[in-house]
């Protein structure tokens, strides 16, 4: 069988930054010009072959708010 690596992705940025439209783009192939802020986190996962292998991608998409900064 072919074995599935993980790999996890969190998106940091300021608000309005166009983190979820990324995410969006990468998850379903869709743009929005006009996405709606993210409120708290919001999960996304994403499977693809790279190179010879399967990864899954885990993302989560934060809000581009204060309390999230390192």
């Amino acid at each position: 069988g072919n074995k599935i690596r993980n790999a996890k992705l969190v998106l940091l940025g300021d608000v309005g930054a166009g983190k979820s439209s990324l995410v969006l783009r990468f998850v379903k192939g869709q743009f929005v010009e006009f996405q709606e802020s993210t409120i708290g986190a919001a999960f996304f996962s994403q499977t693809l072959a790279v190179n010879d292998e399967t990864v899954k991608f885990e993302i989560w998409d934060t809000a581009g708010q204060e309390r999230y900064h390192s």
